[in-house]
C-alpha cells in the first residue's frame, strides 16, 4: 500500500544520540538532522539535511548512496557544522524557518547549556543567549 516504512537515502555521516527536525514552512520540505554519536570517540557537530519532495520526485523510496540514489532524486547533504559537538541534543524548525538546536552532551557525559541556531538562508549557525541549566538527552518543539 502507500503506507508504511521504506528505506530513505543514506545519510553524509552515520550517527546515533542525534536531534531530527521537519521543516514544513519553506515551500520545500526538509529534515534535518544534527549531532549525534558517531563510534569510539567521535562526537559529531555536523548537520544534514534532506529535502523531501526533491527526493521524492527524483524516484526516492529506494536506499541510495549520500550523494543521493541512482536515479538523481537528491538525498542528504552536509551543511555548516555546528559550533559544538553534540550528542542528545534537542531540535525543532522554529517559524522563521530557521532550525533550533540546544543542549546536549560533548561526550555523553557533560550536558550543555549552549544553544545555536541556524539560518537555511544564510548557510550559517549563530551562538543563541545560554541556558539556566545544561540539557542532555532532551527534545524541543515550537507551539503551533
Amino acid at each position: 500500500g502507500l503506507l508504511g516504512w521504506a528505506p530513505g537515502p543514506r545519510m553524509v555521516h552515520a550517527r546515533c544520540g542525534l536531534a531530527c527536525a521537519a521543516d514544513y514552512t519553506r515551500r520545500s520540505e526538509c529534515v534535518y538532522a544534527a549531532g549525534g554519536y558517531g563510534g569510539g570517540t567521535t562526537y559529531h557537530q555536523s548537520a544534514e539535511v534532506l529535502d523531501v519532495l526533491a527526493w521524492a520526485q527524483g524516484g526516492g523510496g529506494s536506499e541510495g548512496d549520500s550523494r543521493g540514489d541512482s536515479r538523481g532524486g537528491g538525498g542528504w547533504r552536509q551543511i555548516a557544522d555546528m559550533h559544538y559537538r553534540r550528542t542528545g541534543c534537542g531540535a525543532s524548525v522554529g517559524p522563521d524557518g530557521c532550525l533550533y538546536v540546544a543542549g546536549g552532551s560533548p561526550d555523553g557525559s557533560g550536558a550543555h547549556r549552549t544553544a545555536e541556531r541556524y539560518d537555511p538562508r544564510e548557510g550559517t549557525w549563530r551562538i543563541l543567549p545560554p541556558m539556566v541549566f545544561g540539557r542532555g538527552y532532551c527534545s524541543a518543539v515550537f507551539g503551533l
